[in-house]
């Protein structure tokens, strides 16, 4: 298992596809992975998920959290209804 922290001061702590450590306030998170590296789920410590979903170029297209809100993701190129 590795440890490390990201850009935003998150500590991540990596098991394969999978994650736990402290978000910015220090409450517990997890994080699951798809195959190909992207983030997939972040699970907050109230079980409450937010799913990210990507493109055929692994860009972020949009984010859904627990109650079902999705935020779609634009770029320089536009935004993409999904």
């Amino acid at each position: 298992m590795t440890a490390r922290r990201g850009q935003d001061g998150i500590r991540v702590r990596r098991r394969g596809a999978a994650g736990i450590g402290e978000d910015a306030e220090g409450g517990r998170r997890e994080w699951e992975y798809n195959g190909d590296g992207t983030l997939h789920t972040s699970i907050d410590e109230n079980r409450a998920e937010t799913v990210y979903s990507y493109n055929g170029n692994k860009l972020l297209e949009a984010v859904t959290d627990a109650l079902g809100n999705r935020a779609q993701v634009t770029s320089r190129l536009g935004t993409r209804s999904v």
